[in-house]
C-alpha cells in the first residue's frame, strides 16, 4: 500500500520532491515556535520530521501501518506515529494547529476529517490540487488515480466553511519544484484557516418570532 503510486518514499529528505518539502517548511515557518501540531495523513513522516526539527511538537497520523513503521525508522521525531482513518478519524487530541497536505482529494467525503480537525485545533493549514490548473479529468474519460476530485478555490473555501473553518490566507505553488507563495494560483492551493462558529441549525429552527401591533396612532 505504501508504494501504490501516491506516496513520496525516500530514506532522506533529499529524495522527497521539492514542493512536498516546501509545504511543511512553510507550515513550520508561519506557526509560533513550539506549537503542538497534528500532521494528518503524514505518510512516512518526512514532513513531521521537518516541523519537529524546527522546534514544533508533532503527532503524526496515517492509515497505513507500513508507512508509519517506515517513518519511525527513517524520520524519527520526539512525537508519536499513530494509525487513524481519514474517513472515520475519531478523537485526535488537542493541538495548536493541524496540517493536512495531499489528503482531502483522496477522501470521497472529507467532511468528517475536516470537522474532527476543527475539534482538535484552532488553526488548519491544508492543500488540494487546483482544478483550474490541474483538472481531475485531465483527458476525456481519464482521471487521476487514487483521487476522488480536485477543487477550485471557491469549492475549497466552501468545503472548509461547511466544516466550520474560516479561510484567512491563500497560498499556492506553481509546480512540482515550487516554493509556497501568497495568492499563487498554480497546481496546488493552500489555505490557512481558523476555527469558525458553526451555527446551531437545530436551535435556530426552534426559535419563534413574535410581531406586536400597537394599533394606529391617536395623534
Amino acid at each position: 500500500m505504501m508504494r501504490a503510486g501516491e506516496r513520496q518514499v525516500a530514506e532522506t529528505l533529499e529524495g522527497i520532491r521539492a514542493d512536498h518539502r516546501h509545504r511543511y517548511e512553510f507550515a513550520a515557518r508561519i506557526l509560533p515556535s513550539g506549537s503542538r501540531m497534528l500532521d494528518f495523513a503524514a505518510g512516512i513522516g518526512y514532513g513531521s520530521k521537518i516541523m519537529a526539527d524546527c522546534g514544533h511538537l508533532i503527532r503524526s497520523y496515517d492509515i497505513d501501518a507500513e508507512a508509519l513503521a517506515y517513518g519511525r525508522e527513517h524520520y524519527p521525531h520526539s512525537g508519536e506515529y499513530l494509525q487513524a482513518n481519514g474517513n472515520a478519524p475519531g478523537e485526535l487530541g488537542d493541538y495548536d494547529a493541524a496540517v493536512c497536505f495531499e489528503t482531502i482529494e483522496h477522501l470521497q467525503d472529507p467532511r468528517p476529517l475536516l470537522k474532527a480537525l476543527r475539534v482538535s485545533a484552532p488553526t488548519l493549514i491544508a492543500s488540494v490540487p487546483n482544478e483550474d490548473v490541474m483538472p481531475y479529468e485531465y483527458e476525456p474519460g481519464k482521471v487521476y488515480e487514487f483521487h476522488y476530485r480536485h477543487y477550485t478555490k471557491h469549492e475549497f473555501k466552501s468545503l472548509l466553511q461547511e466544516c466550520g473553518w474560516c479561510v484567512t490566507e491563500w497560498y499556492g505553488q506553481e509546480g512540482p519544484e515550487s516554493d509556497v507563495e501568497r495568492n499563487n494560483h498554480g497546481l496546488t492551493l493552500i489555505a490557512v484557516a481558523t476555527r469558525d462558529v458553526i451555527p446551531d441549525r437545530a436551535a435556530e429552527s426552534g426559535k419563534h418570532v413574535a410581531i406586536l401591533g400597537l394599533g394606529p396612532s391617536l395623534d
